[in-house]
């Protein structure tokens, strides 16, 4: 005997993704890749004066087990290559934020050369970009409540 998808299962099933995805924009994990100055900004963002972890952000130590890839700095084109792979292996959903000028775009270090990238979108798929030469901890708690509504928006679809 054949059983028919009825709507209370669609319904059923829309709710669930909409409370899985309220669970992940309430409790982010990031990887923090640190390269450079713009990393003690992020690490400021997470100590007592800020405290995003009042929002449900956390830095985590292992890159299988994060939401959210934070790069800061100059990214060597070697990088690259290592980026794609770290951004391979994350689970989905998966986000990633460019922290700072150097990230973004090169930075004060973006003249075209065969060592420096112009920018980490060159090599996986950027969700936020956080301007700054470093960026202020508060600017990094926007961009981590801009991606909360990222994810809770598409909770809602």
């Amino acid at each position: 005997m054949k059983t028919m998808k009825t709507s209370s299962t669609t319904e059923r099933a829309a709710k669930e993704r909409r409370v899985e995805a309220s669970a992940l924009a309430d409790s982010i994990w990031v990887y923090h890749v640190a390269l450079s100055c713009c990393s003690l900004e992020v690490e400021a963002a997470g100590g007592p004066r800020f405290d995003w972890e009042r929002l449900g952000c956390r830095i985590v130590d292992d890159h299988r087990n994060a939401d959210v890839l934070f790069v800061s700095g100059p990214i060597p084109r070697a990088l690259g290559e290592e980026m794609k792979r770290i951004y391979g292996e994350m689970p989905d959903p998966k986000f990633v934020v460019a922290v700072g000028s150097c990230a973004s775009t090169g930075g004060m270090f973006s003249l075209e050369g065969e060592h420096q990238l112009l920018g980490l979108d060159k090599f996986i798929p950027v969700d936020l970009f956080i301007p700054g030469c470093p960026p202020r901890p508060e600017s990094l708690i926007h961009a981590m409540l801009r991606l909360q509504d990222k994810i809770g928006s598409k909770s809602k679809k």
